[in-house]
């Protein structure tokens, strides 16, 4: 009877380890088909689903006798990691891979002739001229602002005079830059953040707001063809901007070239003939052709993308690849540079600096230990890397040049997902990270699309302020219907290309409103605004008219109009 006792607790035992072992090996089975799907509909690197076939195979299909040596090997590996880890690494000698061979036939193609290039005589005034005045006048500090908006004399702003008459030859350069046909700067499509790239857009600002300064200014003077010479200057150094293949660049050029100086050159100082021929030109010249602009952007937007992929990849001198030990080795060599040059002035910003260039001994090996996922998830070079992003931008370029469609609000749902948690998340496969470089790119088209349509729209807006001048200059006032204009300029001028309807012209007490009806289509007396949406970080329309003239809507009254004549 003992023994028949001690055998139930006996079988009992091992009947619960058998149903343990049966639970556990289809648990671990389960578990290694949901990955296998996931894998596939996510489209995993084929090593890390390697990875997981064998794990999931020693758990389960290995029999027991042979597991302690799996278990083993992966011991010795795991542990063989660790040491690699922390063992000491030189990387003296590595820097982080680009696309140098793209980047010189891109440069190449758009090359132009020193004596023909706008942008050498850009690159001397960004280190000789600043465009600001070099003074400070207390309790005025806007003055300079004001100045660029509006007709002033020597009498009024002494200071102001003196110092612009000191800038005859910076401004004589800058008019000549103008004055050439073509700008093209060296093209550099790297990762890092680049501040030359961010002062040379600021410049283009503060030169273009200066050009319109030296204008209101001359036309105080008297000078005319000088004030008319400066307006002009300043949307050509936008068109100049519109040239270079960075949509960064381009959008700072359509900024600068809204011809908001010219409007008022054309309703308020009574203009002859050829000196609205001369407006007609520079606003023709404001014309361009998509599908160049974004051939141009795509070169540049695909090379970018394949530099951001290359920062996973390290080569030395001898032209030997490998995965990259340290990803933010790009980065850190810009803030070297920076510091070095002194060009972090503010505290904050200099500590963060600090933190970047002398990470901490964790750091460092947790950027290493970033090459064993790279090793398992990374395509085995930069140049495999590059074609991925070839691959995705070709699947989205339909999307980027044929199917645009205006009537629909493009939500910039992977603009606004490439934080940096995205980007670690995607950095984990290189092929999301590709494929979501392309879907950025893909967004910035449709807002580069939209901006190029209201670009359009001032455009066609000044020129139907130079016809009204033309009734007003014959006639001796302004029309009471955009109708009567029909024989002064050509028909397309009057279409408004945000809505495809006709421009707003309205007669006031003060002289006329003119605006676009937006987007939306719906007249809303001139009124634009916009709100910041900090949920689903987009910006939200609440009226979309765009006010071509007067300025501004009037204080007083916002269906009204600020006084716009002065004959």
């Amino acid at each position: 009877m003992s023994q028949e006792k001690e055998t139930k607790p006996q079988n009992t035992v091992k009947t619960k380890k058998r149903l343990i072992d049966t639970v556990t090996r289809w648990f671990f089975a389960t578990l290694f088909v949901i990955l296998l799907i996931l894998a596939i509909v996510f489209q995993v690197a084929w090593k890390i689903t390697a990875l997981f076939f064998i794990l999931t195979a020693g758990l389960t299909l290995l029999p027991k006798s042979y597991r302690k040596w799996f278990y083993a090997c992966l011991g010795v590996t795991v542990l063989a990691l660790i040491i690699w880890v922390f063992l000491p690494d030189d990387n003296q000698g590595w820097h982080p891979y680009t696309f140098d061979e793209e980047a010189a036939a891109l440069n190449a193609r758009y090359a132009i002739p020193d004596e023909q290039n706008a942008a050498i005589i850009y690159e001397i005034l960004a280190e000789t001229f600043d465009g600001y005045p070099d003074f400070n006048i207390p309790d005025d500090d806007y003055t300079f602002d004001e100045l660029s908006r509006k007709q002033w004399t020597a009498d009024e702003y002494p200071e102001y005079a003196a110092w612009l008459n000191k800038q005859e030859s910076s401004t004589n350069e800058l008019l000549k830059a103008t004055a050439m046909d073509k700008c093209s700067y060296q093209a550099q499509p790297f990762l890092t953040y680049s501040r030359g790239l961010t002062d040379r857009m600021s410049s283009a600002r503060r030169w273009s707001k200066f050009l319109n300064f030296a204008g209101y200014f001359y036309l105080g003077d008297g000078r005319r063809s000088e004030a008319l010479a400066a307006y002009i200057a300043a949307i050509r150094l936008g068109r100049h901007f519109r040239q270079q293949s960075n949509a960064l660049h381009k959008l700072i050029g359509m900024a600068i070239e809204r011809p908001t100086s010219l409007n008022e050159f054309v309703v308020k100082s009574r203009p002859v003939e050829d000196e609205l021929r001369q407006i007609e030109n520079a606003i023709e010249q404001l014309q361009v052709d998509w599908d160049i602009e974004i051939a141009s952007i795509l070169e540049y937007e695909k090379l970018q993308a394949k530099n951001l992929l290359g920062m996973f990849y390290q080569i030395n001198e001898e032209g030997i690849i490998r995965l990259s030990h340290d990803p933010l080795a790009h980065i850190r060599e810009a803030y070297r540079r920076e510091v070095e040059s002194d060009e972090i002035c503010d505290p904050n910003e200099f500590e963060e600096s600090q933190h970047i260039l002398r990470p901490s001994l964790p750091q460092k090996k947790i950027l290493k230990a970033y090459t064993i996922l790279l090793w398992l998830s990374a395509p085995a070079n930069p140049e495999e890397a590059g074609l991925l992003v070839e691959r995705y931008f070709d699947k989205y370029k339909p999307t980027f040049v044929k199917d645009y469609d205006k009537d629909v609000r493009h939500e910039l749902a992977y603009w606004n997902k490439m934080s940096s948690g995205f980007f670690a998340l995607a950095s984990a496969d290189i092929r999301h990270l590709a494929e979501s470089s392309a879907r950025v790119s893909e967004e910035m088209m449709y807002l580069y699309r939209e901006m190029q349509e209201l670009q359009e729209m001032y455009a066609r807006g000044t020129r139907i302020l130079i016809a009204l001048r033309r009734f007003k200059n014959k006639n001796g006032y302004w029309p009471d219907h955009i109708a009567d204009l029909n024989d002064l300029s050509c028909e397309d001028s009057f279409i408004d290309p945000l809505n495809n309807d006709i421009f707003v012209y309205k007669r006031t007490d003060e002289g006329f409103q003119l605006y676009s009806k937006g987007r939306n289509d719906i007249d809303e007396g001139g009124r634009y605004e916009s709100v910041w949406d900090a949920n689903t970080i987009t910006i939200e329309t609440i009226h979309d008219d765009r006010l071509i003239w007067p300025p501004k809507l009037s204080s007083k009254n916002k269906e009204g109009a600020d006084p716009n004549d002065e004959e």
